[in-house]
């Protein structure tokens, strides 16, 4: 997972080196498209291939209630989006709670050496929402809040093993360790 992690933050990176402003905004929305399904997907084929069943029916739970909540709030408030579209379901975020809720989840499930690249690629699928004229930051805000909430609620730390990281000015070890 961790090298899946680490190509994701390469693509994103050559989508901001290699296009021009206007070829960009457009590759920057569709890669939060993308990441509003790939890193929630990430968070269930983590706990499916290494068998942590009590991990995806956690998973299950906080999608679910992300999903839930997100569009209860759409539908609810009605708030317009800032390019204008006729359609009044801005607030919150739903590229932005899905992707917050697939970081989340691999946070607080499997750790913050899992958690801190998926948090990043969620904050750019945020990002993406706003530069893109989707949605105003307090609706990716919104979002954000909405698909951690219900995974800090949720969502358990794995009692399996754990990766850690280290730095020895040479070379970088990762060893698996016993959790706590």
């Amino acid at each position: 997972m961790t090298k899946l992690s680490v190509a994701i933050m390469v693509l994103l990176a050559i989508s901001f080196l290699r296009d021009s402003p206007a070829a960009a905004k457009g590759n920057h929305e569709r890669n939060g498209d993308y990441l509003e399904i790939v890193l929630p997907g990430l968070g269930l084929a983590t706990c499916t291939v290494i068998a942590d069943w009590d991990g995806c029916l956690m998973w299950i739970k906080s999608t679910a209630a992300t999903a839930l909540t997100t569009q209860a709030l759409k539908h609810t408030i009605k708030a317009k989006r800032p390019y204008g579209d006729t359609r009044y379901d801005s607030f919150p975020s739903g590229h932005t709670s899905a992707a917050f809720s697939g970081a989340a989840f691999l946070q607080m499930r499997y750790g913050w050496w899992a958690g801190v690249p998926a948090y990043a690629a969620a904050s750019y699928t945020g990002w993406s929402r706003v530069n893109a004229n989707k949605h105003y930051w307090h609706d990716v805000i919104a979002g954000a809040a909405i698909g951690i909430g219900f995974n800090w609620w949720l969502t358990d730390r794995y009692p399996g093993r754990t990766v850690q990281a280290s730095y020895n000015g040479n070379e970088i070890r990762l060893a698996l360790l016993s959790s706590f």
